[in-house]
């Protein structure tokens, strides 16, 4: 009986932080520069807009984009599609390579907020 007492608690309070990545919870993705925008869900279940800077999300990582930040600096070229981040990314010796990554592995909606 005390387990389901507790059960029962859990699954009638909000949310403050949707667990996984940021596309569970988000929609209307955009991106200007190296900030996407998002419309996400609060712990409340309403919906609002929300963005964050991904320089402080993305790394390049000898020309290939991860998480992490700093990625701006030696990346050009950068589009989204769908929760992809697309860039042209200089490897330590100059060299460009056109690399990926799925923002879903860097990023969460923390109630309505995008967090790295």
């Amino acid at each position: 009986m005390h387990f389901l007492n507790i059960l029962v608690a859990l699954l009638s309070h909000p949310a403050a932080e949707i667990l996984g990545g940021f596309s569970e919870s988000c929609t209307n993705y955009g991106l200007d520069g190296t900030v996407p925008d998002a419309s996400c869900r609060r712990g409340d279940g309403s919906i609002g807009p929300t963005s964050i800077d991904l320089n402080n999300c993305v790394t390049n990582n000898n020309g290939v984009l991860g998480c992490g930040g700093g990625y701006s600096a030696s990346c050009s070229s950068c589009s989204m599609g769908g929760t992809t981040l697309y860039c042209t990314c200089r490897e330590e010796s100059g060299t460009g390579h056109d690399t990926s990554v799925n923002l879903d592995n860097c990023m969460t909606n923390n109630n309505g907020n995008l967090v790295c």
